[in-house]
């Protein structure tokens, strides 16, 4: 009879657990924000731009890119805390609150955006327009 009782036990157990899954979660949303940029500025002076990026869990693993893309004819120069980068080219960063840096080549409205990655490939694009005057 204890016999009967601990098989039946035993199989009322493991077609329990047989049926589960554990999801583990690897993917962790977030935001990115930029802060208010000038209506317009002299063409002598570089702009500065403050990012956030708002993970809404920071793990061991959380790394992000920026990556550059110009959406206008006119080409900037554009350097992300402080290191130079090309257009299409990506960079790591650790930091949360990166900081751009732009400056115009000739007067006129430059158009471009930074593309913020994670690890997983989940982006944001953060579009940004300036107008550069004599």
């Amino acid at each position: 009879m204890k016999k009967i009782l601990l098989l039946t036990l035993l199989a009322l157990g493991s077609l329990s657990c047989s049926n589960e899954s554990l999801t583990i979660q690897t993917d962790f949303p977030f935001t990115v924000t930029a802060e208010s940029l000038p209506a317009k500025v002299k063409i002598d002076r570089p702009v500065e731009v403050q990012l956030t990026i708002s993970p809404e869990r920071i793990t061991t693993a959380s790394a992000f890119t920026l990556k550059y893309r110009t959406l206008s004819e006119e080409v900037g120069l554009l350097s992300i805390d402080g290191r130079p980068v090309k257009g299409g080219q990506s960079l790591p960063t650790k930091s949360l609150t990166p900081t751009l840096l732009f400056n115009a080549i000739n007067p006129g409205i430059y158009t471009f955006s930074v593309v913020v990655s994670d690890q997983n490939g989940v982006s944001h694009e953060v579009p940004l327009s300036l107008e550069f005057v004599k």
